[in-house]
């Protein structure tokens, strides 16, 4: 008579998961590993969401991604900040939410988009990110005539090159619809949006 094993499939769950978030291939997660695999799952989370809510009109779906809890790390030249829980504020048109929320998924484009979704998709939002946003680039600006571009300058990205002027905000004309990321070629748009007393 053969007997066969009992596995518990949490026990296996788990183990998996250790193996796929362990990026020091330790046997334990860190805290950055634990927050690798917090951030991933509510990234999936917040993608079944929006999925469920595309059967709703469009403004349902992006008032359930705008209104999205998240957890991030944020790493910045070297250093880390420990992980916080922040409330998403901003309607994310341009990014894809998979990738927003995979912190391992570490382009420009969305290392600026877990910045953005923080904050009201307004050019005083904008704003108020700026100071978050030079974390990564020193010396960027917000530039356009709606206040809803930002002039990376001659900063490089090594996987993107030179980044340039990047349309932001959808709609800042009307007081903004949603965070986006559209490369703008027109170098007259890197006038600096001077602020109106």
């Amino acid at each position: 008579m053969s007997t066969i094993p009992s596995v518990n499939p949490m026990t296996e769950l788990a183990k998996n998961l250790v193996q796929r978030f362990d990026a020091n291939k330790d046997g334990s997660l860190t805290t950055d590993e634990f927050a690798s695999f917090l951030t991933s799952l509510l990234g999936r989370m917040t993608v079944s969401a929006a999925a469920a809510a595309s059967a709703t009109p469009a403004a349902g779906a992006a008032k359930a991604s705008a209104t999205a809890a998240a957890t991030t790390t944020t790493s910045t030249k070297g250093t880390s900040r420990p992980p916080t829980t922040r409330v998403r504020q901003g309607a994310m048109l341009g990014f894809d939410e998979g990738k927003l929320g995979n912190a391992t998924h570490t382009s420009f484009k969305y290392q600026v988009g877990r910045i953005l979704q923080y904050y009201p998709n307004t050019p005083e939002g904008l704003q108020q990110a700026l100071a978050e946003i030079r974390q990564l680039v020193p010396g960027a600006r917000i530039v356009g005539t709606h206040g809803d571009k930002i002039d990376f300058g001659d900063y490089e990205d090594s996987r993107s090159g030179r980044i340039g002027v990047v349309d932001v905000l959808v709609g800042a004309g009307d007081g903004g619809r949603g965070w986006a990321w559209q490369p703008v070629e027109d170098e007259t748009a890197s006038a600096p949006v001077t602020k109106k007393a």
